[in-house]
């Protein structure tokens, strides 16, 4: 028996923003594994539509919640320190607590209609979550990113 309530995380959670995704511009291809723009020729690497909600997920989900003044006033990053690096809080509060937060930086993109189906799993003393994405569009993407 668990303290805290089972959550149905195939639930979809929606996400109400007003700019359509035909508005959406273009991003740049950003290697997070380098920490930089990816360049080719010594132009950043330009990408459209469904990628450039691709990098721009992964640039906001390594955001730590209010850490970057330029997010003043908005919900948008994670709480790396408080949630995933902690071993005092119970899992399933941990996992909520993340979806809820990741879902609320995902609703300051317009092209993003909803997120759900989420999934987590540790690699070493990191944490990937896994979710699929809906676009205002229709399509739908699965993302996978290490938030911590």
């Amino acid at each position: 028996m668990s303290l805290f309530p089972e959550i149905d995380q195939s639930a979809v959670f929606h996400l109400d923003t007003a700019i359509p995704a035909e508005e959406i511009g273009a991003g740049f291809r950003y290697d997070h594994e380098k920490g930089g723009f990816v360049m080719v020729d010594g132009t950043p690497q330009e990408v459209r539509g469904r990628e450039a909600v691709r990098e721009w997920i992964g640039m906001m989900l390594r955001v730590k919640l209010h850490a970057n003044a330029v997010f003043d006033g908005l919900s948008a990053g994670i709480d790396r320190d408080g949630l995933v690096g902690s071993r005092s809080l119970p899992t399933g509060f941990q996992r909520s607590e993340l979806m809820r937060e990741i879902r609320e930086t995902l609703a300051l993109c317009p092209a993003i209609r909803s997120a759900d189906r989420f999934r987590f799993a540790r690699q070493g003393r990191a944490l990937v979550v896994s979710f699929t994405v809906t676009l205002r569009s229709g399509e739908s993407m699965e993302v996978t990113e290490h938030v911590g």
